[in-house]
C-alpha cells in the first residue's frame, strides 16, 4: 500500500503545479473595447468596429524597424487620428473602469502632447485625456459625482519626464477609487480617487490630437493603441509592455 499512496501524493503535488489556476495567463482580448495595431491601416481589431480615419499623420517605422507599422505625427502638429466610437460602457453615461495603453516615441515634449483624447466638440465635453505634459505622463478624467448631476475633473501625473527620442510603453488604468500610471511595465504613479465612475459623453476617440484645439498635438510616433473597459493588473501591463522584437 505504501507505493500507491506515495504515487497518489506525487500526482497531487504535480497537479498543484500544472493546475489551470497556476498556469493562467493574461487574456489580451478580454474587455478590449478598441485596438489599433496600426499596421498600415486604422482598423479596430477588437471586433467592435470602431474603425478610425487619418487627418494628417503618415506611416513610419515601428520599434522593430518594420515600415508602415506606426503612425508618424508631423513636427508642426495638426495631425491626428479619429474614431467615432461606440459607448465604452453598458451603463449610459458612466465608465466604471478603463485602461489606455500604447507605445510612443516622442520627439517633442514641451507643453501638452496628446496621446489619446475623448472629447465631444459639439458639447465641449471631455471624458478623458492621456497625454504628455512637459514630458510627464498625465491622465485626466471627468468623474460623475454621487448625485450624478455634475462632473468633476481629476488627474494623475508621473513624477519624472520620459526620455525623448526613445520608445516607451505607457499605460493609464482607472478603477473607481484608484488611478495608476505605468511606463515600460513599471508603476510610476498611483492615486486614491473618489469612488465615482468616469463620465461618458459619446465623444470621438482621437489619437495624437483632438482636431479642435490649435495646440496639444503629439510629435513623434504612436503604435499599438489599446482601450480596455477594465483596470488591468500590473502583470497584464507587463505583458503588453514586452517588446515584440526582442
Amino acid at each position: 500500500m505504501r507505493l500507491p499512496i506515495c504515487l497518489l501524493v506525487a500526482l497531487l503535488v504535480l497537479g498543484v503545479f500544472v493546475s489551470p489556476v497556476a498556469t493562467r495567463t493574461f487574456d489580451i482580448t478580454h474587455d478590449l473595447a478598441a485596438y489599433y495595431p496600426l499596421n498600415g491601416n486604422t482598423e479596430d481589431e477588437s471586433g467592435n468596429h470602431n474603425h478610425a480615419a487619418l487627418v494628417g499623420p503618415v506611416w513610419g517605422m515601428n520599434m522593430c524597424a518594420r515600415p508602415k507599422s506606426a503612425l508618424q505625427f508631423y513636427p508642426q502638429g495638426h495631425s491626428y487620428m479619429v474614431a467615432d466610437t461606440k459607448p465604452l460602457s453598458p451603463v449610459p453615461g458612466e465608465i466604471e473602469a478603463l485602461t489606455l495603453a500604447a507605445w510612443i516615441y516622442p520627439t517633442r515634449m514641451d507643453d501638452t502632447r496628446i496621446i489619446v483624447d475623448k472629447f465631444n466638440p459639439r458639447t465641449q465635453d471631455r471624458e478623458f485625456r492621456f497625454a504628455l505634459q512637459n514630458g510627464k505622463l498625465r491622465f485626466i478624467w471627468a468623474a460623475v459625482n454621487e448625485k450624478a448631476d455634475a462632473e468633476d475633473c481629476d488627474f494623475i501625473e508621473s513624477a519624472n519626464a520620459l526620455k525623448i527620442n526613445r520608445w516607451h510603453h505607457v499605460a493609464a488604468s482607472y478603477q473607481r477609487g484608484k488611478a495608476i500610471l505605468y511606463v515600460n511595465g513599471e508603476e510610476v504613479a498611483a492615486k486614491a480617487t473618489r469612488d465615482w465612475p468616469i463620465y461618458e459623453a459619446n465623444a470621438d476617440l482621437q489619437i495624437g490630437g483632438n482636431g479642435v484645439e490649435d495646440s496639444g498635438f503629439f510629435n513623434g510616433k504612436i503604435d499599438d493603441l489599446r482601450v480596455y473597459t477594465r483596470a488591468l493588473e500590473v502583470s497584464d501591463i507587463q505583458v503588453l509592455a514586452a517588446r515584440p522584437c526582442q
